[in-house]
């Protein structure tokens, strides 16, 4: 792990130190909008996409002569509810946003393929809840609930490489390190004491090989 580390680092100090070249006659058009289908090609090919660490689904790119804008966004909420012999109720919130926006330089390799390389500022930031009630021994209904906050922000080189399938259509696939600041806070309260915080911080350094696909759109 530690050797692709290095050698990432490595590769993009080098190429870093290269100028963006021409791609005009790459991009006909200057925007594109993404869409990640990993997991759709996945399920379609019964595959296990499960590993891919992508941070975000959705990206948006405005392509200039030499470079270009590039951003990523993904979210998610989720709420569900249930019960069980051990609880009367229970419910949960889910809720997380990412985001990130960066620059990139092109080289083109041929006609139909293309090398960028860039650098990425990101941020993100998470909301978990769950409530459940429960009957102890004295058949009094005690309330638990949880609630988990965090953020996180980063940044670092990235590298895509793309292929052209037409002037509206190309597919691409990338792969950066990013070193992510991370911080959280979990409440527990069960009605009964005052609640309890926990809190975390941690700093690491996150390698993602370039095992997801994008479909990208030019308009």
């Amino acid at each position: 792990m530690h050797k692709k580390i290095l050698s990432f680092i490595f590769v993009s100090i080098f190429i870093i130190k290269l100028t963006g070249q021409d791609a005009s006659q790459f991009y006909k058009y200057k925007r594109a909008l993404g869409i990640n289908v990993t997991n759709i090609l996945g399920n379609v090919f019964s595959l296990n996409p499960s590993n891919t660490t992508s941070p975000y689904s959705i990206s948006f790119r405005k392509m200039g002569t030499k470079g270009g804008l590039r951003t990523g966004l993904d979210f998610l909420y989720k709420t569900s509810e249930g019960s069980s012999f051990s609880t009367i109720s229970a419910s949960n919130i889910q809720g997380q946003m990412f985001a990130s926006i960066g620059y990139e330089w092109y080289l083109p390799i041929q006609k139909r393929f293309l090398f960028a390389y860039g650098f990425d500022v990101l941020g993100s930031f998470r909301r978990d809840k769950t409530v459940s009630s429960a009957v102890d021994t004295n058949f009094n209904v005690i309330t638990f609930t949880s609630n988990l906050t965090g953020f996180s922000v980063g940044s670092g080189p990235v590298l895509r490489f793309e292929f052209k399938v037409s002037d509206r259509m190309y597919l691409s696939t990338e792969s950066s390190l990013y070193v992510i600041y991370s911080q959280s806070s979990r409440k527990f309260d069960d009605g009964l004491i005052s609640s309890t915080d926990f809190k975390s911080k941690s700093l690491n350094a996150e390698l993602a090989l370039p095992q997801t696909l994008f479909i990208q759109i030019a308009f």
